[in-house]
């Protein structure tokens, strides 16, 4: 069948509701280059469909009907919270946040002759995190020397 490109047209079916007209196209020469994609719900039964055009595939393949069944994906988290928010929820609870962590230590050991031999060891020890920004740890050494600064910088009257 040939068509005129200069014309639109619209594919749809009387037989689903709201799809007597799923899809309008224009500048389509022939039905043999279309695409038909067919979308299915859980219940196998037709939810949406799409039609694709490609001029440049062969006409002489005749329209294809390709059929996607459903899947289902994974669902979105609509309601997100960084890892670092959760922790501060956690110290601000009340619980401090411990992490282990391995530490290297020399200890002085006795061999079988009695000589002092220094043997490494590794230790697994917890350490309370300190989650506060870097202002917060070190505003001490800020503000006595801005306060300083301030102090003795007066304006002079000019001459």
């Amino acid at each position: 069948m040939v068509l005129d490109p200069q014309l639109g047209y619209c594919f749809g079916t009387n037989d689903l509701p709201n799809h007597e007209c799923f899809s309008y196209t224009k500048g389509i020469k022939s039905l043999k280059s279309v695409q038909f994609h067919v979308f299915l719900d859980q219940a196998s039964q037709i939810q949406h469909i799409s039609v694709n055009y490609d001029s440049e595939t062969n006409d002489n393949d005749g329209p294809q009907v390709i059929i996607h069944p459903f899947e289902l994906a994974p669902s979105p988290n609509l309601n997100p919270e960084s890892l670092k928010g959760k922790q501060k929820k956690e110290s601000s609870a009340g619980q401090q946040r411990v992490e282990k962590v391995i530490q290297k230590k020399i200890i002085k050991v006795k061999d079988e002759n009695g000589n002092e031999i220094e043997k490494e060891i590794e230790q697994e020890v917890e350490v309370e995190v300190d989650d506060r920004s870097w202002i917060q740890k070190n505003w001490m050494y800020i503000v006595p020397p801005l306060i300083l600064f301030l102090m003795f910088s007066k304006d002079e009257p000019k001459k």
